[in-house]
């Protein structure tokens, strides 16, 4: 008892059997693709994690020199201080947000850069205005100066804050998508 059609039936079960690789070979690279996709993702996500884990850092300890230098440039003008030590200070302390900008790259360098001359602005309308009081100079036209490097910083400390809640919201935004 052989069958009539033994040819179309082999015919069929290849083609049958072709089609039943090709699908399991589709549904196994699917899923291959599937597990390697997220994991490629972590990957990225961790790197974008240590790097604003690193600007988080640069944020802080350039927060934390602007705010030591500040008080500092309070404290200069006041009676019976010894300046020499103080400007010493603030060159230091200058100096090293310099090194600091230098160094680190950032999401805005110009903001930054912005606080730093608005501190040594600062820092030489107070020896200016040191200088004018000791020779009875004109107090109003360095008060102006004074005034205006205030401002000057204050719009930087301002852009500096702003940079600072905007990396706060990635941080937030970061440790949402976690």
């Amino acid at each position: 008892m052989i069958p009539l059609n033994t040819a179309e039936r082999k015919s069929s079960f290849a083609l049958f059997i072709t089609f039943f690789v090709v699908s399991v070979l589709l549904i196994i690279g699917t899923v291959f693709y599937g597990l390697q996709v997220p994991l490629k993702q972590n990957e990225l996500m961790k790197k974008q994690i240590e790097a604003f884990q690193k600007d988080q850092a640069f944020f802080q300890t350039f927060a934390a020199k602007v705010s030591d230098t500040w008080i500092i440039l309070d404290k200069i003008n006041k009676p019976n201080v010894d300046t020499s030590m103080y400007q010493a200070q603030i060159s230091g302390n200058i100096s090293t947000l310099n090194r600091l900008m230098g160094t680190d790259s950032t999401a805005h360098p110009a903001a930054f850069n912005h606080v730093i001359l608005a501190l040594a602005a600062l820092q030489a309308a107070k020896e200016q205005l040191r200088d004018r009081s000791n020779n009875n100079a004109s107090e109003s036209v360095l008060q102006q100066k004074l005034d205006k490097a205030n401002q000057d910083l204050q719009t930087a400390n301002g852009q500096l804050i702003q940079c600072q809640t905007s990396n706060t919201l990635l941080q937030n935004s970061l440790n949402n998508k976690k």
